[in-house]
């Protein structure tokens, strides 16, 4: 609360504005400090922020290195459509960083100069990438659901890949009907 009344209240800046809702939230509590300090050493925190660079750093390299205007050739030379891109590039992207944000993000530098995005194309972007990232072995999700019901993922996959097809036929469906 004392975060969103510096922001709204006293035009305070947001990062500035979290660590003062973080200390009203430590006067309040008056945590020990063996509690305060027990989330800085597990090394699940620093995980997101990990993440985040590596998304943003995925994101500038792939600007840099210009992969966009490759992708450009093919889509302008008539050998790639559209829909495709929009469904494998999210999908891969989402797969390897392990987050669908991440592939969106990385997915969307990549196609902001090919395609015309509108709300249909977006949503199938996000569709893709959400896709990508359900069945990738860095999802922690399926990898400790596995480890907990003493399954492969090999196992899982069995059944995720029917269940991923259906779910992007759908996708595929509703985007050229809408």
């Amino acid at each position: 609360m004392a975060t969103i009344i510096a922001v709204v209240g006293l035009g305070v800046d947001v990062s500035i504005a979290a660590f003062l809702g973080v200390a009203v939230l430590v006067v309040i509590a008056r945590p020990s400090f063996k509690i305060f300090q027990k989330p800085f050493r597990n090394w699940a925190t620093y995980g997101i922020p990990f993440a985040a660079f590596g998304a943003f750093f995925l994101k500038n390299v792939v600007k840099a290195t210009e992969l966009s205007e490759i992708f450009g050739i093919f889509v302008a030379n008539g050998n790639v459509d559209d829909l495709l891109l929009l469904i494998a590039i999210p999908a891969i992207f989402a797969f390897f960083v392990g987050s669908p944000l991440g592939g969106v993000g990385i997915s969307y530098s990549i196609l902001e100069g090919i395609v015309n995005f509108t709300a249909k194309s977006a949503a199938l972007l996000y569709i893709s990438s959400y896709l990508g990232y359900i069945i990738a072995p860095t999802h922690l999700c399926l990898v400790l659901t596995a480890d907990y019901f003493k399954c492969s993922l090999g196992k899982i996959y069995k059944y995720f890949i029917p269940s991923l097809a259906v779910s992007f036929a759908t996708a595929i469906l509703l985007y050229l009907l809408v």
